[in-house]
């Protein structure tokens, strides 16, 4: 009747069933000390309910922390028993068929159905019927037969009809239910989805930047060789050594920053939130793109207020927009053109706004719309995998923030990145 997982938690059907006995125990009270005078059959009603308190009292104390080792169907059963004998010998107490405590069996259908659905409150409505008619069977069927009819066939179609009512709530919960796993299922995949695409689109930026990080090591590379050989030759006169060694040290370091900048920029990881430095973000990605803004002689122009500039948001993440946006304005850039790449309050969200624009060919007016849809891509097949803005504008919105184009053809492009400010106190733009 329950599914045995139930048994783990004290549920809201739980709670519900426990203050209806609560409610029935108060209603039963209220009704010796209002209705029935001093006497023994207030007494005997008093000593019914006492019984009732007890045993449930009892039953949740003792036989609750049992149910975990089991499941509900036990503890309900056995506490439904108790209940029905309860009923049974209130009536009698006080006046068997005549008894106004016959509609206690009422309750225990309902708090049966409630329960058991409409099966159990079928069920529980033929018991109930059989009792009452047993006690009216004792007592000759006196009373107005049409009064008896009617309560009978109220008791007999109460318990289905509140049984039909739960079962139709608790498939509607369940239906919820499954309709939440699935979607936290559905959301678990897009996020594994996106952090796929992330990391693609990654490793193709890096394809793209390889030819010009290799040149970015080759030429500290080949000075420091020069230098370490002229240096074990003996042939640097002793007053330059020192000259020679800062030389070895300032390529070396070069390199350092390089490789470290590409391996973090690589590096796969969940994203991390923090406070970074916009500025510094900015330079660590025009140390990558700076070799192919060269090779299309390209220039960039960095325009950032004085002072530090802080966005709540993922290193790794900005810093991979910001490569994306570089490479695509590098991509419609000209010779001799300038990317602008610009940092500036943006009051009306109060976060930081970050700009990067070109003066290369612009966006067509009929593309506009799409370029930010996954593996859409103007580029010949092979040569790009549509996911660099589709990829950012995800990043992007799961930080919070907006990125959006202005864009004319034959003029130039806009990309505008929306960011919240930072989140320690410290002003978004401080000067």
């Amino acid at each position: 009747m329950f599914p045995n997982a139930d048994a783990r938690t004290f549920d809201d059907r739980d709670r519900i069933y426990a203050i209806l006995r609560i409610v029935a125990l108060a209603c039963g009270l209220a009704f010796a000390f209002l209705s029935v005078g001093p006497g023994p059959l207030r007494s005997a009603v008093l000593l019914a309910h006492g019984a009732f308190l007890l045993y449930t009292a009892l039953a949740y104390a003792i036989g609750w922390p049992l149910v975990r080792l089991s499941d509900k169907t036990i503890f309900y059963l056995s506490i439904a028993a108790l209940d029905l004998v309860f009923c049974i010998a209130l009536i009698a107490l006080t006046g068997g068929a005549a008894s106004p405590f016959y509609r206690a069996l009422y309750v225990w259908v309902a708090m049966f159905a409630f329960y058991f659905g409409r099966n159990g409150g079928m069920r529980a409505s033929v018991l109930a019927l059989t009792i009452f008619c047993g006690f009216h069977l004792v007592d000759d069927f006196r009373g107005d037969p049409w009064v008896l009819l009617v309560q009978g066939g109220g008791m007999l179609m109460h318990g289905p009809l509140i049984g039909l009512l739960t079962d139709r709530e608790r498939r509607r919960a369940q239906d919820l239910r499954e309709a939440r796993d699935r979607l936290a299922e559905i959301n678990t995949r897009l996020v594994d989805e996106q952090s796929q695409r992330i990391q693609v689109e990654k490793l193709s930026s890096i394809g793209l930047l390889a030819s010009g990080v290799a040149h970015e090591i080759n030429n500290p590379l080949s000075g420091v060789m020069g230098c370490v050989k002229s240096l074990r030759d003996g042939t640097v006169p002793e007053d330059r050594r020192a000259e020679y060694f800062n030389t070895v040290t300032e390529g070396l370091e070069r390199i350092r920053q390089t490789v470290r900048g590409l391996l973090d920029y690589a590096r796969q990881r969940p994203p991390a939130p923090t406070d970074v430095d916009v500025h510094e973000v900015m330079d660590a990605s025009l140390r990558l793109v700076q070799p192919a803004l060269h090779k299309k002689r390209v220039t960039t122009d960095i325009r950032v207020v004085s002072g530090s500039v802080h966005v709540h948001a993922d290193r790794a993440q900005l810093m991979q927009v910001l490569v994306n946006l570089l490479l695509n304005a590098a991509e419609a850039s000209s010779a001799n053109q300038t990317i602008t790449l610009d940092a500036r309050p943006d009051p009306a969200a109060g976060g930081v706004k970050l700009i990067v624009r070109d003066e290369g060919c612009g966006i067509p007016d009929d593309i506009k719309d799409r370029i930010c849809d996954p593996f859409f891509t103007t580029k010949p097949e092979g040569q790009g995998t549509g996911l660099g803005l589709s990829v950012s504008l995800g990043i992007i919105r799961n930080h919070g923030g907006e990125l959006t184009f202005e864009s004319e053809e034959g003029a130039g492009t806009t990309a505008i990145v929306r960011l919240p400010g930072a989140k320690n106190g410290r002003p978004s733009l401080g000067g």
